[in-house]
């Protein structure tokens, strides 16, 4: 079975690949998205924050982490609608991480919360007649971490 942050990741991507109208959805993508792709979201894994209670080692070692896990979403278009459509591709992102039962069943069943940390969003470098517009979500995913059952 796959640990605990490798599920909740795997249900935020799903959650993802719900948003309609997208052309790429990847995960991790390390390299650039090809200026032929006029829509793209890509998650990023990103840290396990927490910390364990070193005065109380005795104790049921269960302790709360953080995910922070990082939505990129990119839109190419005509300068006078790269911005528009970039804010409706990123309502999108955020409905779709809120709306989803599974990955809501998902973090519930860890005792966990999902959470807004910031969002950077910006015009890019015009390439030809399309202007790239872009954003990033930042997440923070917390749940209980028992090492007994990762």
């Amino acid at each position: 079975m796959a640990s605990r942050r490798e599920q909740l990741l795997a249900a935020l991507f799903e959650a993802l690949g719900k948003v309609e109208g997208v052309e790429l959805i990847e995960r991790n993508r390390t390299h650039q998205i090809d200026q032929s792709v006029n829509s793209a979201l890509v998650l990023m894994d990103g840290n396990v924050e927490g910390e364990t209670d070193p005065k109380d080692w005795d104790r049921e070692p269960v302790f709360r982490l953080e995910l922070t896990p990082e939505v990129m979403g990119c839109v190419r278009a005509p300068d006078a609608e790269a911005g528009t459509l970039r804010d409706e591709l990123l309502s999108r992102a955020v409905a779709a991480v809120w709306t989803d039962r599974d990955l809501r069943r998902l973090v519930a069943d860890y005792d966990g919360y999902v959470a807004i940390d910031g969002i950077d969003s910006m015009l890019a470098v015009k390439a030809a007649s399309k202007a790239s517009a872009v954003f990033v979500i930042g997440l923070r995913i917390g749940f209980v971490f028992d090492p007994a059952n990762p």
